[in-house]
């Protein structure tokens, strides 16, 4: 797996303890999986178990080892990247987060005295302690209608299909 890994800098080769391994399949309700499996190898992509190979037995040739068919199917499983993510891919930060940063830190800088009430964005929903400009998804106010999707572009959808 090391010569693997080195080829595909974009994947994660994590190794575990057997047991270990039982017990994350025991918490997904999956209990296809037996000690008798181990050793096994998973693949695993977006914290969900995509494939794995109880005994890696179709990995041997008489006694070694075929890192080609471990390769392969870990290709098959579609968890081999040649390229690691993007900066901006792990670190994305959604703009209603930048709002509330700024936010946060515009309060700081004003102190335990917090903002005024006229310096408040007022969206309409009681209870809410947002104080930057944002909408309620599927919350109806005065202010918005609370649809996702307005029903002038369902409509023109209709109409077009």
């Amino acid at each position: 797996l090391e010569r693997i890994a080195a080829k595909y800098p974009g994947t994660k080769f994590v190794r575990g303890i057997g047991v270990a391994s039982i017990l994350y399949a025991d918490g997904n309700g999956d209990d296809a999986w037996k000690k008798g499996d181990l050793p096994m190898l998973l693949a695993v992509r977006e914290g969900k178990v995509v494939a794995w190979n109880a005994g890696l037995k179709d990995f041997f040739s008489s006694a070694d080892l075929e890192t080609r068919v471990v390769e392969q199917w870990l290709d098959r499983a579609g968890v081999l990247f040649e390229s690691p993510p993007s900066l901006d891919e792990i670190c994305r930060i959604r703009p209603e987060e930048t709002a509330l940063l700024e936010n946060m830190m515009k309060l700081n800088r004003l102190g335990d005295g917090g903002l005024e009430e006229e310096d408040r964005y007022n969206c309409g929903v009681a209870g809410c302690c947002k104080s930057f400009q944002h909408e309620h998804v599927g919350v109806k106010t005065e202010a918005q209608n609370g649809l996702l999707v307005s029903e002038d572009q369902v409509l023109c959808q209709e109409i077009s299909n």
